[in-house]
């Protein structure tokens, strides 16, 4: 039984919102990868994108038509977590990548959920500052065609990519971001506030979201989803129903965060794998699904989702499929 669809509660972490800490405190680590070269800096002053940035150039980390990917992690966790390094090296065998984790243990890594929550504002302006200063680069100035920047992160730190995205923007005013992937975005002190400080279609060009530890209600202890059902994105994929996945120990809605962390588990395994889980799609109430989906209309789950960048056109919607315990997964 799914006690928490009985409860519709307010979110007592959108009630007090704790003021985020400043950047100077945060100081989040960048670790910039390619296939060749590994370089790291701490951003601890917005003014200092430029020049690392800049640094970065010279030392051959960017190129036209290389994708810039961000990976963020989300509460309690650093550039230690493990599924952070095997996902930088998927993505780097797959595709000539620049790909960048973010470390922001300074500000996830709290006993305070609400503060870490709060965070998430300081780290995505830094991750904001960064990305307008490398297509304020000479190579991508000139021709914005040449940068792709994509940000995928996990529970928080989905929040953080979906504030980023927001943030970033061209002299114009336009989007830099052109895709956003989040990996069960965290819905305790988002998906029921008015602040509207969480990801969202205007993050990027498109955003795609794969849920598995959603609800649509109550986010109060000792009854806990982690994530939401919440469609936020322009692609929404919802895994054995977005909720209680296989494996998983669902007492009481899944003691620990089994679920929660099944949505990197589940994306990592699609980076090289292009053809795999395949959804269905047009799903007109997530509360029941599969039944509210079209059989006719599907896409792949994971980073070849039409949000990809060699994908010819983008189908949005919410989609489902199923997922089974073991890798692959689907």
């Amino acid at each position: 039984m799914d006690l928490s669809l009985d409860l519709d509660l307010p979110d007592p972490f959108c009630i007090v919102r704790p003021i985020p800490v400043p950047l100077s405190i945060v100081r989040p680590e960048f670790n910039v990868y390619t296939r060749s070269n590994f370089t790291e800096f701490t951003l601890s002053d917005t003014n200092d994108s430029p020049g690392f940035a800049q640094k970065l150039d010279q030392a051959g980390f960017f190129a036209q038509n290389r994708q810039v990917v961000f990976i963020v992690h989300g509460f309690l966790n650093n550039e230690k977590t493990t599924w952070l390094s095997p996902m930088k090296d998927e993505i780097l065998k797959a595709d000539d990548s620049t790909v960048i984790i973010v470390d922001w243990r300074n500000g996830a890594d709290v006993p305070e959920y609400a503060t870490a929550a709060s965070n998430t504002q300081t780290t995505a302006a830094a991750i904001a500052s960064f990305a307008q200063a490398v297509a304020n680069l000479e190579k991508f100035s000139s021709d914005p065609t040449q940068l792709y920047l994509y940000c995928i992160g996990h529970s928080l730190g989905a929040q953080v990519c979906g504030q980023a995205g927001r943030k970033a923007k061209s002299p114009a005013g336009q989007q830099l971001f052109n895709r956003v992937t989040g990996l069960d975005p965290a819905g305790p002190g988002f998906a029921k506030c008015s602040d509207h400080l969480h990801i969202d279609k205007d993050s990027a060009t498109c955003v795609d979201i794969i849920h598995t530890d959603g609800s649509l209600k109550g986010h109060a202890l000792p009854i806990v989803h982690f994530g939401t059902l919440l469609q936020w994105g322009h692609i929404d994929f919802y895994p054995n129903g977005g909720h209680d996945q296989p494996g998983c120990l669902n007492i009481r809605n899944d003691i620990g965060f089994c679920s929660h962390e099944k949505a990197h588990d589940f994306f990592m395994t699609t980076i090289n794998r292009p053809d795999s889980c395949a959804a269905s799609g047009l799903c007109s109430n997530v509360t029941t699904l599969p039944d509210s989906c079209a059989s006719n209309v599907t896409q792949k789950m994971g980073y070849y989702s039409t949000c990809h960048a060699k994908s010819a056109s983008v189908i949005e919607g919410a989609f489902y499929l199923t997922a089974t315990a073991a890798e692959p997964f689907c």
